[in-house]
C-alpha cells in the first residue's frame, strides 16, 4: 500500500476502482482484484487559495478540497461508529454542506500563522490587511461547497 501525503505542488489523483487518493499516478495494490497494469486514475477537482510557503520563501496556490474531502470522510466514519450523536450527522442539503465547509475550514485555517498572508497596496504602502485561507474560502463559500459536493458525488460513482 502507498501512504498518502497531500503536497501543495503535486496534483492529487483518485483510483477509479478503490477510491484511494494518490499523488501523480502511483501504482498501488488495489483491493478490487483488478490487474495492476490497468488501473485508471482521475484528477480531483480543485479550489486554490493563495498561501505563503515558508520553506520555499514564495507564494503558492494551495488546494483546500483534499482537506475538506478528508474531513468529510472522517465525519462519515465517526457517524458510522456513533450514529446517535448529532455532531457527527452527515450533511445532506446544500446549506448543511455549506455549514460543514465553514466549520471545517474555520477549524483548520482560521487565525493560524502558517495560513496567513499580509496584503499591502502598491506603490503607496499605506494600507495593509492580514488575510488567511479561511477568509479566502468564506469569500467563495458557495463555490467551494459546490466543488466539494461534486467531488463527493464523483467519489460515489
Amino acid at each position: 500500500m502507498v501512504t498518502l501525503i497531500f503536497n501543495i505542488m503535486q496534483k492529487i489523483y483518485k483510483c477509479l476502482y478503490c477510491g484511494k487518493k494518490f499523488q501523480d499516478t502511483i501504482p498501488h495494490k488495489c483491493n478490487t482484484g483488478y490487474r495492476k497494469h490497468h488501473l485508471k486514475f482521475k484528477k480531483m477537482k480543485q479550489f486554490n487559495v493563495i498561501n505563503y510557503n515558508f520553506n520555499a520563501q514564495k507564494f503558492e496556490s494551495y488546494d483546500v478540497i483534499p482537506y475538506l474531502v478528508s474531513a468529510y470522510n472522517d465525519k462519515v466514519e465517526r457517524h458510522n461508529e456513533l450514529p446517535e450523536e448529532e455532531y457527527w450527522k452527515i450533511p445532506q442539503t446544500f446549506d448543511e454542506f455549506k455549514e460543514f465547509v465553514q466549520r471545517e475550514s474555520q477549524y483548520q485555517f482560521w487565525a493560524r500563522c502558517e495560513y496567513e498572508i499580509i496584503l499591502v497596496d502598491w506603490p503607496c504602502q499605506k494600507h495593509e490587511e492580514k488575510w488567511d485561507v479561511y477568509q479566502q474560502i468564506m469569500m467563495n463559500l458557495d463555490l467551494v461547497t459546490k466543488i466539494l459536493i461534486e467531488e463527493l458525488n464523483d467519489n460515489e460513482k
